[in-house]
């Protein structure tokens, strides 16, 4: 929904059913390294998750955020129709008023304001005027644990200004608001190492999200697939313990034989191969004719 504030338009919305952390595909594996980090990070006040596409961030954010007595904010930026200042705070707000209805009603009154403004969103002088501090005191009210997960944080542009907007959240918010932000990349903040030194800071990263030779033969025997026993080692080294890519790997492997299992870990196993792009491939090799047209990979 658009909305025209004074003649101005006004940031569009995220849909509010986004806002609820996602339910578990099926099957999903509890990976025993990531259950280790995650009760570690419950008593954390940031939680970096970072990693490669295709590691399970996401589900890791979920999990950890679905196995705590308190509310919890998901914050889809893939969704965010502006991924400017303007528009993450906004959705920011809307997104929060999920668990809390009444928070940042002082702050939006006061973008609404600033809407009719020529020029306010030059810079963020605007955000620390008032804004922001607003927002800061509102979360300070809320009487129990909040959890706020910023989905796919590398989306956004600026990272110097959203890195500065959740420092200053970060820094002048209570101990139990909670900020999750699951990324592709490594955030390098000012503050990161700081913030790990007194225990404020906690790194989840891809060694933790890999899956484990056990969680792959939990995962396969859940699918339907039984791996030889000496596989298990030689699919969880060269898919380097990427659950999507075992998800493609199981689907595919699918009424095929020992033997041919044997050589797509072969194939698998050639430094050179693309992991993603040969598993992707085959899979869509398995499917119709419109599929593969729609894919455009008729060159498979």
């Amino acid at each position: 929904m658009i909305q025209t504030v004074g003649g101005r338009v006004m940031p569009e919305f995220i849909p509010a059913t986004l806002f609820r952390p996602p339910a578990y595909p099926y099957p999903y594996v509890q990976r025993e390294r990531l259950q280790v980090r995650l009760r570690r990070a419950q008593s954390a006040k940031v939680v970096l998750i970072e990693g490669r596409g295709g590691f399970g961030k996401s589900m890791a954010g979920a999990e950890l955020v679905h196995g705590l007595s308190a509310a919890a904010v998901w914050y889809p930026l893939e969704h965010l129709p502006r991924r400017d200042l303007s528009g993450f705070v906004w959705n920011l707000m809307k997104a929060v008023q999920s668990v809390c209805p009444w928070f940042g009603e002082d702050a939006a009154r006061q973008m609404e304001n600033l809407a009719q403004v020529e020029g306010y969103v030059r810079d963020d002088s605007w955000l620390y005027a008032g804004v922001l501090p607003g927002l800061a005191a509102d979360f300070n009210r809320l009487a129990r644990p909040v959890w706020l997960v910023l989905d796919n944080y590398h989306l956004l542009g600026d990272q110097a200004q959203f890195e500065r907007l959740l420092t200053y959240l970060i820094e002048n918010t209570r101990s139990h608001i909670h900020f999750v932000l699951a990324t592709r990349e490594t955030l390098c903040w000012q503050k990161r190492e700081d913030w790990q030194a007194c225990k404020k800071l906690s790194v989840i990263g891809e060694s933790d999200l890999a899956f484990s030779p056990k969680d792959v033969q939990v995962f396969t025997s859940k699918l339907g697939l039984d791996f030889p026993d000496r596989m298990f080692n030689d699919a969880t080294g060269q898919l380097k313990g990427q659950p999507f890519l075992f998800s493609l790997l199981v689907r595919f492997c699918r009424g095929k034989s020992e033997a041919q299992i044997a050589e797509i870990l072969r194939v698998l196993a050639d430094p050179r191969q693309s992991a993603a792009d040969y598993l992707a491939s085959v899979f869509i090799e398995t499917q119709s004719q419109d599929v593969r047209d729609f894919c455009g990979v008729r060159h498979f």
